[in-house]
């Protein structure tokens, strides 16, 4: 029993569709402990995209013994699903990062998601490196503008991030920016958000800039630009 309610009672709950899912529902399955995640996966079969939501929500909270029907449900047919799993897993930073990685394929549509947790771990996803650089390569623009981002929160180490972001301000491939709520979308160059990661990089990224410029990798007048936005981001935040 689970606070007065029997297993039977949780699955009754967690498969209501009258009521959300409530905490004391989640603490309920908790209290179980792991014994029950083989029954709570069983609802990834169900053919209620909102119940396997919800049992994606509860299994996230048990962590590492729920990985496998995690892994499943990164898989779900449901891209809404597959997101939840994402967030999910995000929150659970460094432990998660294999699982993310395993399931980044840049055709879908939660791939910019993934990227983006990823980013949100900054120097914690050191281990999901490799994939981001592979990932500013790819054809799609929405995912490279994520994975450019995310190495500037990153941020080390800055002699392979530095070559990699300074490589994309030739990319003038164009991505669909929402701007303030009512106004139009823009189009924005892939090279644009890449100046903007070297610019968050901070001073520590000037010297690596600046070989990058002596290797003729990247445009002089270019390099001078990001530079003085660098020292000028620095003096400001100095006060």
């Amino acid at each position: 029993m689970a606070g007065g309610r029997s297993l039977e009672e949780l699955k009754s709950e967690l498969s209501s569709l009258y009521f959300p899912l409530s905490e004391a529902t989640v603490q309920g399955w908790l209290s179980l402990g792991e014994s029950v995640v083989p029954e709570l996966a069983r609802f990834l079969d169900n053919e209620s995209s909102l119940i396997r939501n919800r049992a994606i929500v509860v299994l996230a909270r048990f962590g590492r013994p729920a990985f496998p029907a995690l892994e499943r449900a990164l898989k779900d047919r449901d891209a809404g699903n597959r997101r939840t799993a994402v967030v999910e897993l995000s929150k659970l930073v460094r432990e998660a990062i294999p699982l993310l990685m395993k399931a980044l394929d840049y055709a879908d549509p939660v791939a910019p998601d993934i990227i983006r947790s990823l980013g949100s771990m900054g120097a914690l996803a050191r281990d999901a490196l490799p994939s981001l650089l592979a990932a500013i390569r790819c054809p799609y623009p929405l995912v490279c503008k994520e994975a450019i981002l995310a190495l500037g929160f990153i941020r080390q180490p800055l002699d392979v991030i530095v070559p990699a972001l300074v490589a994309e301000l030739r990319d003038e491939r164009l991505v669909k920016v929402s701007g303030v709520p009512g106004s139009q979308p823009v189009l924005i160059p892939l090279a644009g958000f890449a100046e903007s990661s070297l610019i968050d990089l901070g001073v520590e990224a000037i010297p690596h800039i600046e070989d990058e410029r002596r290797r003729g990798r990247v445009n002089p007048q270019a390099a001078e630009r990001i530079i003085a936005r660098i020292n000028k981001h620095e003096r400001l935040n100095l006060f």
